[in-house]
């Protein structure tokens, strides 16, 4: 097989490792799996027998490569593999420091652990660290931008690149670094408000966000612009009782409400670059547009987006190559 290399996103919920192709960066294999930072680091806790916590992962991960390797028909023995995410957490295999700010959108700028092959888990793994400013953390996001701004071609702007998402990124760029970001808790408060809240008798989720909802979201959108956030809050509730939106369109409501917030944050900056997959990409694009960011803002498709955690460890892994006599 021609120079490869594994490349695993670890998150919190999920983990999605893929097999790459180094020149020219194709993808040749991919599982998806549930085996997240979070569910792993329970397993480790609750185990009778305490075991070391870093191989405790690394078998978490052996398994995921068997997986890949099954479903394929190949063997990744001795292939190299890099970690971004979660997995350098206070709950992931082993916790790294943040690289604190400003860091120039260089793979050489982000903080990484070497830890070798042995018999048991043959394959060097290099572990990537996030960024801190002094009040916020990332981990994942800074590795999607790198890839954006070396691997894809497309051109590069000053200003502030959105990552929306549970927990959504506004990183703001200057002078071709990482000089702020800001973290917005956008889907969580979503889902805690839609399944554990009062609101959520007033809401319908399942049907797709086609046109018939985009005047309810378009609504949510402005309420959150002109008036109080948490008094917007409670008008999916009279939105029902006065059979203002049916349930469906009050979902898309509120969704658009919490955007809309989110995206308020962005008025200052003189561009805006959105990273969505294709959940949020047409939510984000109405949002732009009902508060007037559209002139300002530039949308990465949602399969570029996808290629995006690649691309940035294919920069990696480049340098780790040259570097290391991979």
């Amino acid at each position: 097989m021609n120079d490869v290399f594994l490349s695993c996103d670890w998150g919190t919920s999920t983990l999605r490792l893929k097999l790459i192709e180094a020149s020219p960066g194709d993808i040749l294999a991919e599982v998806v799996t549930e085996d997240g930072i979070a569910s792993v680091f329970d397993q480790w806790t609750k185990h009778p027998e305490k075991p070391d916590r870093f191989k405790f992962f690394q078998k978490s991960l052996a398994n995921s490569i068997a997986a890949l390797e099954a479903k394929y028909a190949l063997s990744c023995k001795g292939m190299p593999l890099i970690i971004s995410g979660m997995a350098s957490s206070s709950i992931g295999m082993c916790e790294l420091p943040y690289a604190p700010l400003p860091v120039t959108l260089s793979e050489k700028a982000l903080l990484k652990q070497f830890f070798p092959a042995d018999k048991a888990f043959p394959h060097d793994i290099l572990l990537i660290s996030g960024l801190s400013t002094g009040d916020d953390v990332m981990r994942g996001e800074e590795t999607e931008l790198i890839g954006l701004v070396n691997g894809t071609g497309i051109p590069f702007e000053e200003g502030v690149y959105i990552f929306p998402g549970t927990h959504s990124k506004h990183i703001k760029v200057e002078n071709n670094s990482i000089v702020n970001f800001h973290t917005f808790m956008t889907g969580e408060l979503f889902d805690v408000l839609t399944s554990h809240s009062t609101l959520q008798a007033s809401l319908k989720k399942g049907k797709k966000f086609d046109k018939q909802y985009h005047s309810a979201f378009i609504r949510g959108i402005k309420v959150s612009h002109e008036q109080n956030f948490l008094n917007g809050l409670f008008k999916t509730r009279t939105n029902q009782l006065k059979n203002i939106l049916d349930p469906y369109e009050n979902f898309y409501y509120l969704s658009g409400l919490i955007i809309g917030m989110e995206l308020a944050a962005a008025k200052g900056y003189k561009a805006m670059v959105v990273c969505a997959g294709p959940k949020f990409i047409e939510p984000y694009r109405l949002g732009a547009e009902a508060l007037g960011l559209s002139g300002k803002s530039q949308f990465i498709s949602a399969s570029e987006v996808a290629l995006l955690v690649c691309k940035g460890h294919k920069k990696i892994y480049e340098n780790w190559k040259i570097k290391d006599n991979l």
